[in-house]
């Protein structure tokens, strides 16, 4: 990272946010570091450059912000020491490694679903697909129900679909395809 000026600007909302780091980024030669999100429902933008630049996007954004009523404050530190850089740092690690815990979360719950077709090709037993599918939460049917494209039901149908429907439509399936 590059180690000039560091720009802050708190703003009410997510939305604010967004539209403080436009103007920001459009006003200079500056980068985004990101967007911290903390209580309350603020939101820090952070800016990185050389300090007049830095300097120059933080105001514009300020000016606007001020108009719309939603800084809560904004800020420049010219040339930060390392520690204070490697708080910034540590943050955007942070933030990068709950994406991808929780992406990986949400695939490891896509493929307990769809080992479901596996259990028993022939599916001549039918009570321990039903049994298997009635453990199974609501959402993570719904999922499955998804992947399956289900020819009987639409996706709205799926979203509002009951856990018996759904456990219905999904034995269906595959009593069609193993016929």
């Amino acid at each position: 990272m590059n180690r000039r000026a560091l720009g802050l600007i708190e703003v009410k909302g997510y939305l604010g946010a967004i539209e403080a780091a436009d103007i920001a980024l459009k006003s200079a030669n500056v980068n985004l570091i990101g967007c911290e999100i903390t209580r309350g429902g603020l939101v820090t933008v952070k800016l990185e450059g050389d300090v007049s630049s830095v300097k120059a996007a933080v105001e514009a954004a300020e000016v606007t912000m001020i108009k719309l009523n939603i800084l809560v404050v904004a800020h420049v530190i010219a040339r930060p020491d390392t520690s204070v850089w490697d708080i910034v740092e540590e943050d955007i690690k942070q933030e990068k490694g709950m994406v991808e815990e929780e992406k990986m979360e949400q695939e490891e719950e896509i493929q307990n679903v769809n080992e479901i077709e596996f259990i028993d090709n022939n599916l001549e037993d039918n009570t321990r697909l039903r049994e298997e599918l009635e453990s199974k939460l609501v959402n993570d049917l719904r999922t499955l129900a998804r992947s399956l494209n289900l020819k009987n039901i639409t996706k709205k149908q799926i979203k509002f679909a009951r856990k018996d429907k759904l456990v219905e439509e999904i034995i269906l399936f595959y009593q069609r395809r193993n016929n």
